[in-house]
C-alpha cells in the first residue's frame, strides 16, 4: 500500500469498516449511535445506563453474552 492510491485504498476500507461497526450498534438494542458516521469516527452511547448500572450493582452481571 503505496503512494496516493494506496492512501486513498486504506481511508475507503475504514470508512467502510466503520459503517459496518455501525450497522452492528444499530442491531443492539442497549446502544444508540450519537451523531453521523464520518470518516470513520463511530459515536455511540449506551442507552438507559441508570438502569444498566442498578441491574449490575444487583447482579454483578453486566448482561453481556460470552462466547
Amino acid at each position: 500500500m503505496y503512494g496516493v492510491r494506496g492512501l486513498q485504498e486504506h481511508i475507503r476500507k475504514h470508512i467502510r469498516l466503520s459503517h459496518q461497526f455501525e450497522d452492528l450498534v444499530l442491531q443492539d438494542e442497549r446502544f444508540e449511535i450519537c451523531a453521523e458516521v464520518v470518516l470513520g469516527l463511530v459515536c455511540f452511547r449506551l442507552k438507559n445506563t441508570f438502569s444498566f448500572i442498578k441491574s449490575y450493582s444487583q447482579t454483578g452481571q453486566t448482561g453481556a453474552q460470552s462466547e
